[in-house]
């Protein structure tokens, strides 16, 4: 079963952008990510726990046009190995693009994707989807470094995949604060998902917990952990557990 990746998160696009004014502030980063997961197939039918990484080479711009709004430009190519489950290891080209503004306490924001997707090590096509995403995020500042984030995303995608096109509303939530030398963030999220295919209905909850900490100016170090359960009106019920460890390097910092 390939797992398809989420549609873009307000934490992708809703980073506070550069208070200047600049066409193109461009970083390009190196991120791997081993994990374990109790349910590797995410299978509604036999759970197997498995072993997985994930790599992703990301080159992201960032500015803001005149004061009016901060932009974001992204172009990643990343792949999926499971060393249990070979049949899952699919490799990516994403590029998107996306524009936001703070009002206030607020941001709102409108961003796209599309996701290009090849069987292991671009053997063959596998199939192709676009995510558009429009947000609205209020940060909410309190004593002692303590971030919350509340937001609301309503997601639209388009697949050559029979059945894989949705309508997408989903509330998140999430708290971040200075923690073991780095910075620990809860965050939840609700997915109510109509699919165009007739009578199906998605729901998901997801539950993440992330620890990060700066090693060197361009390298970080983390560990992340997330909870997944997922009712399907055609597919039925799964749970997923991952764990593992994150590792970033900054290949060209941004300015």
């Amino acid at each position: 079963m390939m797992k398809l990746a989420r549609s873009a998160s307000i934490a992708v696009f809703c980073a506070t952008a550069p208070a200047f004014s600049e066409p193109l502030n461009l970083e390009i980063s190196e991120t791997v990510e081993p994990a374990f997961s109790t349910n590797a197939p995410q299978s509604e039918k036999k759970a197997e726990s498995g072993g997985s990484i994930e790599s992703q080479l990301s080159a992201i711009g960032r500015g803001s046009l005149s004061g009016y709004f901060d932009y974001v430009l992204i172009a990643t190519l990343r792949n999926e190995r499971y060393f249990e489950f070979p049949r899952q290891n699919y490799d990516y080209l994403i590029a998107g693009a996306g524009a936001s503004k703070s009002l206030g306490s607020y941001r709102i924001g409108i961003n796209g994707a599309g996701y290009y997707v090849f069987n292991g090590t671009f053997r063959a096509y596998h199939s192709q989807y676009y995510d558009i995403n429009a947000f609205a995020q209020r940060r909410i500042q309190l004593s002692g470094g303590v971030v919350l984030l509340p937001g609301m995303a309503f997601s639209r995608r388009f697949s050559d995949v029979e059945g894989q096109e949705w309508l997408q509303a989903a509330p998140q939530f999430a708290i971040g604060f200075p923690a073991v030398g780095g910075t620990l963030v809860f965050s939840g999220e609700y997915e109510f998902r109509a699919f165009d295919e007739k009578d199906r209905i998605d729901q998901r909850l997801r539950f993440d917990a992330s620890w990060t900490t700066e090693i060197t100016e361009h390298s970080r170090f983390g560990l992340k952990a997330a909870l997944i359960h997922r009712w399907s009106s055609k597919n039925g019920y799964f749970s997923d557990f991952t764990i593992g460890p994150v590792w970033r390097i900054t290949l060209l910092p941004r300015r």
